[in-house]
């Protein structure tokens, strides 16, 4: 981040043990690092606590007070979590939120329970999703039609102004590589893209850039991790 500030932002992982320094720390990182995001993992909560403990409040409101944006990642799967994230969202109005990889929500299955809970989200405004690690929630192989038609579903409840690109790097390299998922809406089907071109640009690149403002050069710009 040091070397190439503009090109990379950090967003660094929140650590709510007691001896994690909390909110304090955020700031630090924040103001002595330049850290622009804070990433919720909820499995390292001590075990019996939620992200809706005292740490964790006191985390979600300095992250807005510093205008960083949380990411909530819900490895095994949105419903376990949702709750947690509904009162967060409702409490801290000011802390821009960012459902990581889809909300773990599987592709082609849009009618579910979870993708029910992921679409009520779009109520609150300052709530975005970023669709990547298509190859984690898709259940078709390369390119993952049933998540690309999830993206229709995703814009027409949040707008593609709250809609942001990620590639789940390094891990994707496992799963094809980088470039095939930069260029996995150039490979569907256009049946199965029903995105404008408008909508294309701020997935593609304009939402993050109007999330951190000045991050970036604009050249350089393509997607999040």
């Amino acid at each position: 981040m040091e070397r190439h500030p503009s090109r990379f932002i950090g967003c660094l992982l929140a650590d709510p043990r007691p001896d994690g320094g909390g909110a304090a720390e955020v700031e630090r990182l924040h103001r002595q690092h330049g850290f622009r995001a804070v990433r919720f993992n909820p499995y390292l909560w001590p075990e019996g606590e939620k992200m809706t403990n005292e740490v964790g409040r006191a985390m979600y409101q300095a992250a807005g007070d510093l205008g960083m944006p949380v990411c909530h990642m819900p490895f095994k799967g949105l419903l376990g979590h949702i709750d947690e994230i509904e009162d967060l969202a409702t409490s801290y109005p000011r802390t821009p939120v960012i459902i990581d990889h889809f909300g773990f929500c599987k592709g082609g299955d849009t009618g579910s329970e979870e993708w029910r809970r992921l679409l009520n989200l779009a109520r609150h405004p300052q709530v975005y999703v970023k669709t990547s690690a298509f190859f984690r929630v898709s259940q078709q192989p390369y390119p993952h039609k049933d998540s690309v038609a999830a993206l229709r579903t995703l814009a027409d409840a949040f707008g593609a102004q709250r809609l942001m690109w990620g590639t789940d790097w390094p891990w994707v390299q496992e799963h094809g590589g980088y470039s095939k998922a930069w260029g996995l809406l150039d490979e569907a089907d256009p049946a199965f893209d029903s995105l404008t071109e408008e909508e294309r640009r701020w997935v593609m690149g304009g939402t993050i850039q109007a999330l951190f403002p000045g991050a970036w050069a604009a050249e350089s710009v393509g997607g999040t991790s």
